[in-house]
């Protein structure tokens, strides 16, 4: 059967059912390495190229079992045999029989036998038994499907550091007073943090409150609680007309944004930080809200709310209320971080964006975090979500030291906008990153917009030479 051959990218495929199998490489036929040989040739302690990851390692769910068994046991035949008896001599008596032989073992190589059973005690003046049989070495199977994969490399120079617009979205429900003054107090933290990155940025902020000033009963509010236009912001940028994005360059940025960053607590307490950052850019996009989003430039998403938001479930736990609206059947409204995501994607890109919250979290046992300024009452899963899909990071509201907390978040940045989007999902353990020839490991992997992202202050300078290496996952 005739055999085509086509490259794409920088990869070369044969199409065709022509037994053996092929693979091109640079376009010149040879034959193909299995796939077990291909992740032995990255893996390969000897050579140059070592796959080497950081955090945990994450495999592909199509995934296939390599092989039934790498030490399988022999099976043990005559390995327990009982010991001849010593013979009879003019002088001496019968032996007895020797005692039974060892159970054969296996070596610890799937070829080896068993090792050979003990041989038998001796009668007196007799011959010692005979040692039992060793088994016979396991049999390995391998259910390594015999094709051929895929391998890229995508190379670039690290570009000079983009620019950044940043959206903070800012709770106003009743409960977030001391938040609100605890990021006012502590945004020069981070200012100079960002500045000290020398990355050029602007920010706006926005609420979580989505209502409708003049309806309050909507799908996404399906009770009223009072609020104004004022307070239900659906999106709109604070502060003073034509004021509303705040540059880097501003004298005034730090006591701008900590009069902006006090909202008030007389929100609604139906919390739609994902719908408020949808809405906030959305607006920006069209002329109603001060320009914000730069086609060059970065978008970074930074959330801070004690509660959950509702999004998945419209509830107002806080005051004793306690009332669940979706369940009651008053509203069917739904919106995920996933629909957030999949908006920004189309506005941005993958790996051009990334959400970072400041949110209720739990421990390790599993308890929502408390502090003397901050009680939850719940985890605020979407945004964590978002955050670990996107390359944020997550931070505690709990937290005492708001400074550093904020400073982290801006120290983040300089990573979150080098991320790398990759041109095909990776078989996680074949990737390979270099960095002006040499390999690193100081990176991870993030799913949710298949990208790498160099880990906080190991971002590699402008002009450096990347390259990612890896198997397309099967």
């Amino acid at each position: 059967m005739a055999t085509y051959m086509t490259r794409i990218g920088h990869a070369c495929l044969l199409v065709g059912m022509a037994a053996p199998l092929w693979a091109i490489t640079g376009c010149g036929v040879e034959q193909a390495p299995s796939y077990t040989e291909n992740l032995q040739r990255l893996n390969s302690p000897a050579s140059e190229d070592a796959t080497k990851e950081s955090g945990k390692e994450v495999l592909h769910p199509d995934d296939v079992e390599h092989a039934k068994s790498d030490s399988e046991v022999g099976a043990n035949s005559d390995d327990n045999q009982t010991g001849v008896g010593g013979t009879k001599t003019d002088s001496t008596i019968a032996g007895t029989g020797g005692t039974p032989g060892s159970q054969g073992m296996p070596t610890g190589s799937t070829e080896n036998g068993g090792t050979g059973g003990t041989g038998g005690t001796g009668g007196t003046g007799g011959t010692g038994g005979t040692g039992g049989t060793g088994g016979t070495g396991g049999t390995v199977t391998s259910n390594v499907p015999s094709v051929s994969y895929l391998s890229f490399t995508q190379s670039l120079t690290q570009p000079a550091k983009k620019p950044v617009d940043i959206l903070f979205i800012v709770d106003t429900s009743g409960s977030m007073s001391e938040e609100q003054a605890y990021l006012a107090t502590n945004f020069d933290s981070f200012i100079n943090k960002m500045k000290s990155t020398g990355i050029q940025f602007q920010t706006a902020l926005t609420s979580t409150d989505i209502c409708d000033p003049y309806n309050a009963l909507t799908p996404e509010c399906p009770a009223s609680f009072g609020g104004s236009f004022e307070t239900h912001l659906q999106g709109r940028f604070v502060g003073t007309a034509g004021r509303t994005v705040l540059k880097d360059s501003d004298a005034d940025l730090v006591s701008k944004f900590n009069a902006y960053a006090k909202m008030g607590v007389s929100g609604s307490g139906f919390e739609h930080g994902l719908r408020g950052a949808h809405l906030g850019i959305e607006k920006s996009l069209s002329g109603a809200n001060q320009a914000l989003i730069r086609s060059n430039a970065f978008l970074s998403i930074i959330v801070i709310s004690d509660e959950e938001d509702d999004g998945i479930g419209l509830s107002l736990p806080e005051g004793g209320r306690g009332r669940n609206f979706t369940a009651e059947g008053l509203t069917n409204y739904k919106y995920t971080h996933n629909d957030f995501i999949s908006y920004v994607n189309g506005v941005k890109g993958k790996g051009n964006f990334a959400v970072t919250a400041i949110t209720g979290t739990r421990d390790q046992a599993g308890n929502l975090c408390t502090s003397a300024h901050s009680r939850p009452t719940e985890e605020g899963t979407q945004y964590i979500n978002a955050a670990k899909a996107t390359g944020g990071s997550v931070q505690s509201i709990c937290e005492a030291n708001w400074s550093q907390s904020l400073a982290e978040i801006g120290q983040d940045l300089t990573a979150q906008i080098s991320q790398i989007a990759l041109q095909k999902t990776p078989y996680v353990p074949s990737l390979l990153i270099k960095v002006d020839g040499a390999t690193v490991t100081t990176w991870e992997y993030i799913a949710g917009s298949n990208s790498i992202k160099f880990l906080a202050n190991s971002t590699p300078p402008p002009g450096s030479q990347i390259s990612v290496t890896y198997l397309a996952a099967p």
